[in-house]
């Protein structure tokens, strides 16, 4: 084990540019003057080929972050969509619930209302966006396609990107897809990723998103937005000032809620009656690492016990969905039992090589990062919670404590890239905040004869691009070191450089799956470049 007096600090300061001010984005230069004047400074590239991107594109959140996690080039969700030679309704585990929708069809006479119902109904919960880095639109179709030449009914749950977009722009990915459903589906809600793909603990938001899901709650609040078309609820909630990313959930034209039930099992010791529906979901998400409290709600799972009790009707739990009815294209974190279309191949990630070698780690992040630190940079996969913090000044107080009893630190940090998009004077009193905080977490892993490492996953820009919207920008991110090692530090690299590299200063060597390389030059001293 490592010299407990020598840790490794790594602060992934997401939103900084490692390029000057006229490459887009907030220079780490101008950005951080404190702690660059002290810092061993190298840029890295963090779009592109190199990165299994396209040229000059940039990496979504996770996939940056698997980069820098795992050493190794990610794959999008768009190369495992070339790659699968076979129709995606029959690749399981998508074949077992379109199976059972088709099991389930023909005519069902509901008596008590002297109606009928079709078929199952396939639910696609799906992000709609035509930025580089998603290309969610072009994710979407093959699926919807794939489901509507099954000839189920299919209902389409759009989350407008709004970030990445240019604002107000959702329709330009919606026209394509209300073409395709024309045939035997429709689009049965659309919301903002800030209702739907909420990561901060906003409960709200997140049952908001259900009750036009699956149903109103029993207070007038509760109550599901409607709209006839697609079209007139983007104008009306525009005209109320809303934005893409902003939406509140609608539901649109005859859209109701999904079709379930009350049922009981006997079977049990203590019978239970609980409402359930029988038709299936598809998370359909070019990364699920936001989707974590949308689905526990859906399922009621792992939730607060004040929020377990909104999920209720008649006083009867509401357990939309289990694992035999939804499933999702990418792993959910925290919810390994939602089945999978495409899994991350095993492999090492920065985590399990610690771990494997015995050392101490601890993981620090703040609201925002929470999937992504804890998921996202393990390689796809759920290991040990980490600890939220609220800022950069108390993730700084809290990795000090930390780097005492622990060989590495890894702390996220989503709150520069916050400010950057809401813009305005919070940028600049977040930047000095940070500045503030590395230099008094660098005073202290030096005191210890420790390594501080500071980089970012990708650059965003200070203003919005009324084509491309609020997308990274696809410039260099920066990697600054202090300590120990920093004065032998390359020049530059790649984000498949940063595990290398923090393997390399807590004396561990790279695992033979790792593609980067460590960015400290002094070889005979660092074993992880060897």
């Amino acid at each position: 084990m490592s010299d407990a007096r020598s840790p490794v600090v790594l602060v992934i300061v997401d939103g900084l540019s490692g390029g000057t001010s006229d490459e887009g984005g907030v220079s780490c230069d101008n950005a951080l003057p404190r702690f660059v004047a002290r810092a061993k400074k190298a840029r890295l590239e963090a779009a592109g080929v190199s990165l299994g991107a396209r040229e000059g594109e940039p990496l979504t959140p996770d996939l940056a972050y698997r980069a820098l996690g795992t050493g190794r080039k990610p794959l999008s969700m768009r190369a495992r969509f070339d790659a699968l030679s076979v129709d995606l309704t029959s690749a399981a585990p998508i074949e077992a619930i379109v199976t059972d929708a088709e099991f389930r069809s023909g005519t069902v006479d509901d008596f008590m209302r002297g109606s009928e119902r079709a078929r199952c109904t396939v639910h696609v919960v799906g992000y709609v966006s035509d930025a580089a880095p998603h290309a969610g639109a072009s994710l979407l179709a093959p699926l919807l396609e794939s489901l509507l030449e099954r000839e189920l009914p299919v209902v389409l749950h759009a989350i407008a990107d709004g970030r990445e977009m240019a604002p107000k722009t959702i329709w330009r990915c919606l026209d394509p897809l209300v073409d395709l459903l024309e045939r035997r589906g429709t689009i049965g809600s659309i919301m903002g990723s800030a209702y739907a793909l909420d990561t901060t603990g906003d409960w709200e938001k997140t049952l908001t998103t259900y009750h036009a899901l699956v149903m109103a709650g029993p207070d007038e609040d509760d109550e599901p937005r409607t709209s006839r078309s697609v079209y007139d609820a983007l104008e009306d909630l525009y005209d109320e000032g809303f934005d893409d990313q902003s939406l509140p959930p609608i539901r649109i034209g005859d859209f109701t809620g999904v079709f379930g039930e009350l049922a009981c099992d006997f079977a049990l010791g203590t019978p239970e009656w609980q409402w359930g529906s029988e038709d299936v979901v598809i998370l359909a998400l070019p990364s699920s690492d936001r989707v974590t409290q949308l689905a526990r709600v859906l399922m009621r799972r792992g939730l607060p016990e004040e929020v377990a009790a909104l999920v209720t009707t008649r006083g009867r739990k509401v357990v939309a969905f289990d694992e035999t009815n939804l499933v999702s294209l990418t792993p959910v974190p925290e919810l390994p039992e939602i089945k999978s279309v495409f899994r991350d191949a095993d492999g090492s990630s920065i985590e399990s090589a610690l771990h494997a070698a015995g050392r101490r780690v601890a993981t620090i992040f703040d609201k925002t990062q929470r999937a992504l630190a804890t998921f996202a940079l393990r390689g796809g996969r759920d290991g040990a919670a980490g600890v939220c913090v609220d800022s950069p000044t108390a993730a700084a107080t809290l990795a000090k404590e930390q780097a005492r009893d622990h060989d590495v630190v890894i702390v996220s940090l989503g709150a520069l890239d916050a400010a950057l998009f809401t813009g305005g004077d919070v940028v600049r009193s977040s930047l000095e905040e940070l500045d503030a905080a590395l230099v008094d977490l660098a005073d202290e892993v030096v005191s210890l004869g420790g390594t501080l490492l500071v980089t970012s996953s990708h650059a965003s820009p200070l203003a919005s691009d009324p084509v491309k919207g609020r997308a990274s920008t696809g410039a260099d991110v920066p990697f600054a070191a202090i300590g120990a090692r920093a004065s032998s530090l390359r020049d530059a690299g790649s984000l498949l450089d940063v595990m290398p590299t923090v393997l390399d200063a807590a004396g561990i060597a790279r695992p033979d799956d790792v593609s980067g390389t460590t960015l400290f030059a002094d070889v005979s001293k660092g074993i992880a470049g060897a």
